[in-house]
């Protein structure tokens, strides 16, 4: 089941703010620069507060151009944070690959991704494009986080991405933040999620369900983002039925989160501004 929590560099929203708009974890930042860097006490109050943590290591956008040089010596500073916060071994840290870079600039930004969770002894994770999530996760990266910017998400997505940051921001307790869907129960946070039960078999269980149609207004982009009255207790399925505008039709990714304790629909990549149509079923 998808669930929704934020990210954010330089502010700082009350864990008891974030908590109570519906979200269920941060993704926060390691890196060189303090201000912009998670500390201990930033994270037991997120934990105090029931929140799940995550971890992201980004000084410049396009630091992983250089390669494993560069992968080795963000570990280096990540290292000493990460044994600071008492992050749990095996724990993931996205490293952040925040551009369109050409497809040619794949090979050494996959080394400084590789080099860095190597380095730190954690499994390979890469915040990026969609096309560089498909090239890492074809050499090994285990963790997987699209970036929001979604006229750099061509091509196909590959399997298993844990995290899509929507392209919408929200203000959180006076604070611009991003939304994350996380579509994974394993996102790499921490405390580290229990294993889901086993599957329980028996007899067939007949549902009363209902179809919502939900308008989405789209922009240039062709995202959107809306939040509904349906109670998220309620929530069964979505499909995305496409976006048309005054002459064409296009389709498009439709994801639902919690937020606030009802449903919320986002429209990622449905290429033009418009109306996309989302039909949620929800128990009637």
């Amino acid at each position: 089941m998808q669930t929704s929590v934020v990210d954010f560099a330089f502010s700082r929203p009350a864990p008891a703010a974030i908590a109570g708009a519906g979200y269920v974890g941060v993704i926060r930042y390691l890196s060189a620069d303090p201000a912009k860097a998670i500390d201990q006490a930033e994270a037991a109050g997120y934990l105090a507060a029931g929140l799940s943590i995550a971890l992201v290591y980004e000084d410049g956008a396009t630091d992983a151009n250089g390669g494993a040089a560069v992968g080795a010596a963000k570990a280096a500073i990540a290292g000493p944070e990460l044994d600071a916060l008492g992050v749990p071994a095996g724990r993931p840290v996205y490293f952040a690959v925040d551009e369109e870079l050409a497809a040619s600039l794949y090979p050494s930004a996959f080394a400084c991704v590789e080099t860095f969770a190597r380095t730190l002894g954690r499994p390979p994770a890469v915040y990026g494009p969609r096309p560089l999530l498909a090239y890492a996760a074809a050499r090994g990266a285990r963790y997987l986080w699209e970036t929001g910017a979604s006229s750099w998400n061509t091509g196909a997505e590959p399997p298993d991405v844990q995290l899509h940051q929507l392209a919408t921001q929200v203000v959180v307790d006076g604070a611009t933040v991003d939304v994350d869907v996380a579509s994974a129960a394993d996102w790499g946070q921490w405390p580290i999620p229990s294993p889901p039960p086993p599957p329980v078999t028996g007899p067939t269980l007949e549902m009363n369900v209902a179809i919502h149609t939900v308008a989405v207004q789209t922009d240039g982009n062709g995202d959107g983002f809306v939040e509904t009255t349906i109670p998220w207790s309620q929530y069964v399925a979505v499909a995305h039925e496409g976006t048309r505008d005054a002459a064409h039709f296009a389709a498009g990714e439709a994801h639902v989160a919690e937020v606030g304790g009802r449903i919320a629909v986002s429209v990622t990549g449905a290429v033009r501004q418009g109306v996309a149509v989302v039909l949620v079923t929800a128990l009637g």
